[in-house]
């Protein structure tokens, strides 16, 4: 707190020191855990952050290079967490195989938290990224936002990390001159 640390990063950080001392007390490396007795701060059950403006999910996508295959990428990575209103691990668990119609809508199959499964439609913008972003990088199966390596080629397997979609959305915010 007094580093001038958010009361949900120092709550945060308070949970994993507990835990770590639970650990070193069920192992018998300590007596008991000092963490317990420590105060925590209150932290607001309703969350400072407030999403982005209809505006600023335009600038970002807009900021986007749409002849590249990076551009392509990150614009199904954005349409997906944005439009959707996915979490990341929801996007960057999609595959190929997840997609599909039902009743006349197109759907993706998705795990969500607690490794909930459900199918979900999707935005015509979102259908129509998707299936450009898997004709143009020749996605047969797996996953769906891979990594594009330095010289456009698809590296097709894997997802990319959350670390490198998170990377991604920061440049492309940056771009769009986005705070």
């Amino acid at each position: 707190e007094a580093l001038g640390r958010a009361p949900a990063t120092v709550a945060k950080s308070m949970a994993a020191l507990t835990g770590l001392f639970d650990f070193a007390v069920d192992e018998g490396l300590v007596e008991r855990n000092p963490a317990r007795s420590a105060r925590r701060p209150k932290v607001p059950t309703v969350s400072p952050r407030q999403g982005l403006t209809t505006g600023e999910v335009r600038a970002l996508l807009d900021a986007l290079d749409p002849d590249t295959l990076i551009g392509r990428r990150d614009r199904v990575l954005l349409l997906l967490l944005a439009v959707q209103a996915w979490r990341i691990s929801e996007a960057l668990g999609l595959h190929v195989e997840d997609l599909g119609e039902e009743g006349g809508h197109r759907v993706a199959t998705i795990t969500g938290k607690g490794n909930k499964v459900c199918r979900v439609p999707l935005a015509a913008t979102t259908w129509q990224a998707l299936r450009e972003w898997i004709d143009i990088a020749h996605l047969d199966g797996g996953a769906i936002l891979v990594p594009v390596l330095k010289g456009g080629k698809v590296e097709p397997g894997n997802s990319m990390s959350p670390q490198s979609a998170w990377r991604r959305i920061r440049r492309i915010g940056k771009r769009a001159g986005l705070t």
